[in-house]
């Protein structure tokens, strides 16, 4: 989750009570979203992440129907993507770099139920 601070203005259409209130002090989001509007907008900054699974790292997937036979053809085109550096290409020019992972996974064990 990021945390973008300072004013948010030029809104042509203000949301109420929502995270882009033209108003707002600070908002908040995913921080994929977050670093969007950062690059976008150029008004506001990311003042704090919090990871969407506490302490635990949660990470985004890509998925597709169990038993369909493209899960191998797809974590070999994400892998591909990682070795020849495209992937951390398009994390970095949306300020999400960090958020990289060095392979793909199939069926991690994700975050706990509780």
């Amino acid at each position: 989750m990021g945390f973008m601070g300072k004013r948010i203005r030029g809104r042509p259409e203000p949301r109420p009570h929502g995270p882009h209130d033209s108003e707002s002090e600070a908002a908040h989001g995913s921080t994929p979203s977050a670093a969007y509007h950062v690059e976008v907008a150029e008004e506001t900054e990311i003042v704090g992440t919090v990871s969407g699974g506490g302490e635990i790292r949660a990470e985004i997937a890509a998925m597709t129907l169990k038993d369909n036979g493209l899960v191998a053809a797809l974590e070999a085109a994400l892998d591909h993507v990682i070795e020849g550096g495209e992937y951390q290409e398009a994390l970095e020019r949306w300020a999400v770099g960090g958020e990289a992972v060095t392979e793909s996974e199939t069926n991690p064990p994700g975050l706990p139920r509780s």
